[in-house]
């Protein structure tokens, strides 16, 4: 336990209609992304996720589709925190403008 919270790196950007996720991996399930930022999200998902679990992630905003590869940093009843750990470029794009639309609304 730490004395105090460690601040984001980014900010968490709240999402009034979720994004669904699309989880990949020997059992692909849903999930959907309640906040996202630049650097992780919180995840909750229809299967059980424990903390280092490696999850390759399909997000779609509109038609886009945007891919990334997560690591579950905690877990809880309301979700999982998810740090991103790699993305293309053009993905990272997407989310960049993505995020930046939401903090515009």
């Amino acid at each position: 336990n730490r004395p105090f919270p460690v601040p984001r790196r980014y900010t968490r950007i709240p999402l009034e209609s979720p994004l669904s996720a699309q989880i990949a991996g020997a059992q692909a399930h849903t999930g959907r992304l309640r906040t996202i930022s630049l650097g992780g999200a919180c995840l909750q998902s229809s299967r059980k996720l424990a903390v280092g679990d490696s999850i390759k992630l399909e997000v779609r905003s509109g038609l886009r589709k945007i891919h990334f590869t997560a690591v579950v940093r905690n877990s809880g009843p309301d979700g999982n925190g998810i740090e991103i750990v790699h993305m293309k470029e053009d993905d990272h794009e997407k989310l960049r403008r993505l995020v930046q639309k939401h903090l515009r609304d």
